[in-house]
């Protein structure tokens, strides 16, 4: 989609499109993940999707659970006492509802399965229903 020759940036976008032309092969981006033990996953660039032969070929040794990776961080708390979590939660007859949605996000940021090693995971669900039960009814009583 060539514009015009004499403007700048229509040359850089025909350049950046024809480097995109030319390039081949698996395009692959690897992005942290939410656990320190599972730090990679495969991003496929719609452009160039990878096949299951490409992936194949592909080392992904890293990208098995490494518990060590998480050595330096405390252990997750895992008491499913409902009084022990309503007392992490804090909540309060004074507490707003904007402040109920904020003590959601960090509690699921802090205590979500998918962010913890797997042998945590069972403990870290019930937590995180029993949270979710004891906001949703804060947010009742409030509406």
């Amino acid at each position: 989609m060539a514009v015009s020759n004499a403007d700048p940036f229509a040359r850089m976008l025909d350049a950046i499109q024809e480097h995109a032309r030319e390039e081949r092969g698996a395009h692959v981006r690897l992005r942290p993940v939410g656990n320190p033990g599972f730090a990679v996953q495969f991003v496929s660039d719609p452009a160039n999707p990878i096949s299951a032969e490409m992936l194949g070929g592909l080392y992904v040794d890293e990208l098995v659970y490494d518990p060590s990776s998480a050595a330096d961080l405390p252990p997750p708390k895992t008491s499913t006492d409902p009084r022990v979590i309503a007392g992490e939660l804090g909540i309060t007859a004074a507490t707003t509802t904007a402040e109920l949605y904020r003590l959601r996000r960090q509690f699921a940021l802090d205590n979500h399965p998918d962010r913890l090693a797997p042998h945590y995971r069972d403990s870290a669900t019930t937590r995180m229903m029993i949270a979710n039960r004891m906001i949703d009814d804060a947010i009742a009583a409030r509406g």
